[in-house]
């Protein structure tokens, strides 16, 4: 997921993990100092995630997709079905 954040106290940094959109909500509330529980679903990119933990959703029309970082892919295609893909 491309991605520039700019900021006074931000450090220049190059992150190649497997990251989402919904990551971003979380990521910028740690990078503004808020700290807060609540629903959201995304990570908190400031913080170390383990591999197996990081994911992509992905969502195109109304298909989604769920990526791990070893590349396995489940598809959801709407009244078609779920598909594994290794």
């Amino acid at each position: 997921m491309p991605a520039v954040i700019f900021g006074g106290g931000i450090d220049v940094k190059r992150d190649n993990r497997l990251a989402s959109q919904i990551d971003l909500s979380q990521t910028l509330l740690s990078l503004t100092g808020v700290r807060s529980q609540n629903p959201m679903i995304g990570d908190d990119l400031t913080q170390n995630i383990p591999v197996d933990k990081q994911r992509a959703v992905m969502q195109r029309g109304k298909n989604f997709g769920w990526m791990k970082a070893h590349n396995d892919v489940v598809v959801i295609l709407l009244g078609q079905g779920v598909y594994l893909c290794l």
